[in-house]
């Protein structure tokens, strides 16, 4: 069989990462090679493996990268043998991040002080949600950890991939949306009052549409800046109220309500719904 030039990375068992090109005939080969040379592989593949695809376009990019590098990284580790400490020991070294690094020696902190790794990831619910920490619980009660770190791996893979695409079909209509919008308040705030005080020291009588024209002009050098600070007081106050269990409700409800968007978040969940059943009926 003819060998193949595979890249790798992998850790050494203090945490030290290694990259490199290894000939193998195969990649279950150079992973079996890179364990005996006393190496733990985290990836071996034909091409380097892209740092970037892990990147996702979101409000909040980093936590979701880390949650998704941690539970990538940790379904590798246990399932090449490492014991759960020693695997969140390296994660922690392998963490680009420092908050996130924090994060980790937090979890194995409380792991090592008597929790389960359940619960130590509770403490963390802003990068940890209540899904995630009850699906490693199953894992846990079941003995099925390794395979439970492997299918939330592929599911939050997933899950993201699909926001990402959508995030990214929306930032260009939205980035219309905003520049037309700045363009025309500028245009009526800094622009459109230079050739109204033209019009008048001239005396010459405007065509309506431009006497409209120049009073929505002077509305908006009255009340424009307190229209745009209401609407961020409103969207605020709004965001605020959705992120009470009562606002969070009403949100939820009315997107599922909303035509065609309705159907297709319902649509969504129900198939996060049986992903994740079907992992915890599939682990015991």
């Amino acid at each position: 069989m003819p060998l193949m030039q595979l890249h790798f990375r992998a850790v050494t068992p203090d945490g030290k990462k290694r990259t490199g090109v290894l000939s193998a005939p195969d990649e279950k080969t150079a992973a079996r090679e890179l364990r005996r040379q006393g190496l733990i592989p985290l990836y071996v593949g034909l091409a380097p493996q892209d740092k970037t695809e892990v990147r996702l376009p979101a409000l909040r990019p980093g936590r979701r990268r880390d949650v998704l590098f941690f539970t990538q990284e940790l379904s590798t580790l246990l399932n090449a043998g490492v014991p759960l400490d020693r695997a969140l020991s390296i994660v922690a070294e392998l963490a680009e991040r420092a908050e996130f690094r924090e994060v980790v020696h937090d979890v194995l902190r409380a792991l090592k002080g008597g929790k389960t790794l359940a619960d130590a990831l509770a403490t963390r619910p802003a990068f940890f949600p209540e899904i995630y920490v009850n699906m490693v619980r199953a894992g846990e009660a079941s003995g099925s950890l390794a395979a439970i770190f492997e299918r939330l791996a592929e599911y939050e893979k997933t899950r993201d991939e699909l926001r990402g695409y959508i995030i990214s079909s929306l930032v260009y209509p939205a980035l219309l949306v905003l520049v037309g919008a700045g363009s025309i308040f500028v245009l009526m705030y800094y622009v459109v009052p230079r050739f109204a005080s033209a019009f008048a020291s001239s005396g010459i009588r405007v065509p309506a549409m431009t006497q409209a024209l120049l009073d929505v002009s002077r509305w908006v050098q009255t009340y424009g800046l307190w229209v745009v600070g209401a609407f961020v007081a409103a969207l605020a106050a709004f965001r605020i109220y959705i992120g009470s269990p009562a606002g969070r409700y009403w949100w939820d409800g009315f997107r599922l309500r909303l035509p065609l968007l309705g159907d297709a978040l319902r649509k969504a969940q129900t198939a996060q719904f049986a992903r994740a059943m079907g992992t915890l009926v599939a682990n015991g």
